[in-house]
């Protein structure tokens, strides 16, 4: 029995100490896999690392022979500037009748010539520029002055009332001539002008009308209580102007004021501008006539009543 037992249990040693090494030669097996496969990733890795250093290198240096390239261009720039714009010691006479000038010298000359040129063509645009300028200012005044004097003159010259349009005939600057005009398709006859009513409206006091002037027929729409119509005739520089004072119903009340002289009268005849008007076949001429003491219109405007207040 003894010796049973000390058998199995030098079995039972054996076989650990068998198991025991298998375990470690296999631990050691793989450690050396693993470190075999670590020296060739990191051989890679080397070698991967010496090719991109390298490639890096030769971008370094072409880069570095492109900065090259470009200063030496630079430079040749640089004096080629510098060579047309400072004055060349070469360019000094030699002789008295001879002259060595280099080519760069004749370049810049020619240059310098265009250069001139251009400059001249910007300054004389600039001069063409300002006398525009000049010109439409100037112009733009005199527009100015005329409509604000023009403003001012037919601010003062509308009449509202029969006394108002006798006043004004009194200044004797125009020539004025009233009328009475009834909703109608036929023309009346009025100094200058033929008018027709069309239209009157008493409630918002406005009015269409159409005139012939110069052989046209001309249609108003939409005017208002004294607002004057300026109407500008071919054998003058001066407007007529109509104007109604007075809208109702189918009928309006007003009168035609025309320029005392027109400029193909004054030149065919001379006269001066203290000359007499001719009453025109129809309408009612507010004026003197040469060798009257009073006109026949003037008596025609005191008989016409004054409107009541």
């Amino acid at each position: 029995m003894e010796n049973e037992r000390k058998l199995q249990h030098a079995s039972l040693t054996l076989i650990l100490s068998v198991v025991l090494l298998a375990g470690v030669t296999l631990f050691v097996f793989a450690y050396a896999v693993r470190e075999r496969r670590a020296a060739i990733q990191w051989a890679s890795d080397a070698a991967r690392l010496a090719a991109e250093n390298e490639q890096l290198t030769l971008s370094l240096g072409q880069t570095r022979s492109q900065v090259g390239t470009l200063e030496a261009r630079l430079n040749a720039m640089g004096i080629a500037v510098s060579q047309l714009t400072s004055p060349s010691p070469q360019s000094v006479p030699v002789e008295p009748n001879r002259a060595v000038v280099p080519e760069a010298a004749w370049r810049r000359t020619g240059q310098s010539r265009q250069w001139m040129k251009v400059e001249n063509q910007f300054a004389a645009q600039q001069r063409a520029i300002a006398s525009t300028q000049r010109n439409l200012e100037k112009a733009r005044t005199d527009l100015e002055g005329k409509l604000s004097s023009a403003r001012d003159e037919l601010n003062g010259s509308i009449a509202r009332t029969h006394d108002e349009l006798v006043a004004l005939e009194r200044k004797g600057e125009r020539n004025y001539y009233e009328f009475d005009l009834v909703k109608s398709k036929q023309f009346e006859r009025v100094g200058p002008l033929s008018l027709s009513l069309h239209k009157a409206n008493t409630k918002h006091e406005y009015y269409d009308m159409a005139l012939v002037v110069d052989d046209r027929e001309l249609n108003k729409k939409h005017v208002n209580l004294y607002e004057p119509l300026l109407i500008y005739p071919a054998d003058s520089q001066q407007p007529l102007e109509i104007v109604v004072n007075k809208v109702s119903k189918d009928k309006v009340d007003g009168y035609v004021s025309a320029p005392k002289y027109t400029a193909s009268r004054d030149a065919a005849s001379g006269v001066s501008a203290g000359a007499a008007s001719v009453q025109a076949p129809s309408g009612h001429a507010l004026g003197s006539t040469a060798g009257e003491g009073s006109s026949p219109t003037q008596a025609t405007l005191t008989q016409r009543p004054s409107p009541q207040p």
